[in-house]
């Protein structure tokens, strides 16, 4: 599995892990483009020379912090995913996960969804991308075999449930909206509205 070949946050002596923890608040701060090495070190508490004893510059800092972001997310929305739920019943746990995923690592889920990362992900990072990608489509493709969904491509379907969520959680985030679990719940029913067949 792709996830045993990522990076081994837990067997450094903290630094690291430090290191990829400041990286990824400033990144969905400032963007990655905005941050510099300098302040990096600075909000993980380390000489500026010590994030190169880690990582191979920037592009090596920002894979680590795409690759712990999306692993993540895809614990969150696939790993613990209870089976043989069917398709309504599946969605809402996906569309409460997702809310909490982007409550509990509100950096990573941002910096996630407000970049654009192809410029620089490795062979690593797009990999651990698309098994993600292909694990969720899995489970679209399952509801939607069983004709549950609306007659649409799986990455369709997907887009239309993220984007959507999207939405919501940069509202919430600028506090245009106030995340209330009645928000959560009725925001799911209508997401779940706009993709049932």
């Amino acid at each position: 599995m792709i996830q045993a070949k990522i990076i081994e946050l837990g067997k450094s002596d903290g630094k690291r892990e430090a290191i990829v923890h400041a990286a990824v608040e400033l990144f969905s701060e400032q963007t990655y483009e905005g941050t510099r090495m300098p302040e990096v070190a600075g909000r993980a508490h380390v000489a500026a020379g010590t994030i190169y004893h880690y990582f191979e510059g920037k592009e090596g800092l920002v894979n680590a912090v795409y690759q712990m972001a999306k692993l993540e997310m895809k614990e969150y929305l696939v790993d613990t995913m209870p089976g043989g739920l069917a398709a309504q019943e599946g969605f809402a746990w996906m569309w409460r996960r997702l809310w909490e995923c982007a409550t509990d690592h509100p950096a990573g889920f941002t910096f996630l969804e407000t970049h654009h990362h192809a410029d620089y992900l490795n062979a690593t990072s797009r990999a651990v991308s698309e098994e993600f990608t292909l694990e969720m489509m899995e489970i679209f493709s399952r509801y939607a075999k069983a004709g549950e969904l609306k007659p649409l491509a799986p990455e369709t379907l997907i887009s239309m449930s993220f984007g959507a969520f999207i939405g919501l959680w940069k509202s919430v985030a600028a506090g245009a909206i106030k995340d209330t679990e009645e928000l959560r719940s009725a925001s799911g029913e209508a997401a779940w509205a706009m993709i049932r067949a």
